[in-house]
């Protein structure tokens, strides 16, 4: 997010920092900031990600509505 006041990484490292608590993903339980980090350095979208985990009937409509 370049055009946002403040980045994703930035806020939660915030939070994390004031209320000594770790943001962890519900789906693999790795810390939200590393796989911010790998999101980053890999260059796919989060929409391209959550693509690749819906089934073929779900990527096909998706799909056409993109067009």
């Amino acid at each position: 997010m370049k055009n946002s006041a403040i980045s994703p990484k930035d806020l939660i490292e915030f939070f994390e920092k004031t209320t000594g608590k770790k943001f962890v993903d519900i789906n693999t339980g790795e810390p939200v900031l590393k796989l911010l980090a790998e999101n980053e350095s890999s260059g796919t979208s989060d929409y391209d990600k959550w693509l690749e985990q819906q089934d073929e009937e779900v990527k096909a409509e998706h799909r056409m509505g993109e067009l």
